[in-house]
């Protein structure tokens, strides 16, 4: 279904499941879905509507495909209350808006892309499992705190707020980990990397993994100017390349008592005292 202009919704009333995508036209300036309508088993898709200021669907409860929203220069409202489950979340290029008024919050995605937003935290997409789940480029964004338990592809935080706090209190597992530009991170429960895990431009003092025990391929730590200590005491294999790089005032490599194999390079550049 195609909504291209402020009403059309209106056919949807007293609709609660539409069955395949809905598409919101770029000359839409505001739209309010019914609160009948719970359910949109396709996409729904809003891309290039630069006057949209509002959407707001009230009832709606779940998107079976991809939740899309790009180019939507001067969307500042964006309230699904009642959502808790859609296919993928694609959000790019919406730098007006600030916040999310998702009350019962988003528990269930494959995929989330969230890019170029104002958005200050993630309040509102609180995921148990995901695919990968990107968020980049959001440059007043000072959180992100998700109680993901795993992510089997990529997990990316980079070039957010300065200083943003990534905390993941439930992730136990991870393919590939990716955060750079962050003040602080908390991974309390992760137990293994299947692939890389790499912390790069980071201005935190301290890391700990205290329940990590291997690391599939990389494990690196590069120009975390900052970063003065790291344990891992649990950790045991890391399957390629063990990499400290360009981290000024970390003398110590004192925190990897139970290590015992690196498959790849051990390499380490820097002034170490121990």
């Amino acid at each position: 279904m195609d909504i291209e202009s402020d009403g059309d919704e209106s056919k949807l009333d007293n609709c609660s499941k539409l069955d395949g995508k809905v598409t919101i036209g770029t000359k839409v300036k505001t739209i309010s879905l019914p609160t009948s309508l719970t359910s949109i088993t396709g996409d729904l898709v809003i891309d290039g509507a630069s006057g949209l200021t509002s959407f707001e669907a009230p009832g709606l409860k779940t998107i079976g495909g991809s939740f899309t929203l790009k180019g939507l220069t001067v969307l500042s409202t964006l309230s699904c209350p009642e959502l808790v489950s859609v296919g993928d979340i694609s959000w790019t290029t919406l730098p007006a808006l600030q916040q999310l008024s998702f009350t019962k919050q988003i528990s269930k995605a494959k995929t989330v892309l969230v890019t170029d937003t104002l958005l200050s935290s993630l309040d509102g997409i609180n995921l148990q499992t995901a695919v990968q789940f990107n968020i980049n480029n959001n440059r007043y964004l000072k959180t992100v705190n998700v109680q993901l338990s795993s992510v089997s592809d990529l997990l990316i935080i980079e070039a957010n707020g300065k200083g943003v706090n990534a905390s993941f209190p439930d992730l136990t597992w991870a393919n590939n980990i990716t955060i750079r530009d962050a003040g602080d991170v908390f991974f309390p429960k992760l137990e293994s990397v299947n692939s890389s895990a790499a912390f790069v431009n980071n201005t935190f003092q301290t890391v700990s993994f205290p329940e990590l025990t291997s690391v599939g391929e990389s494990f690196a730590f590069i120009s975390c100017s900052r970063l003065t200590n790291i344990t891992a005491n649990s950790l045991k294999d890391v399957g390629g390349t063990f990499q400290l790089a360009n981290n000024t005032k970390l003398a110590k490599v004192d925190g990897f008592s139970s290590l015992q194999k690196v498959g790849g390079a051990i390499d380490f550049s820097g002034v170490f005292t121990e």
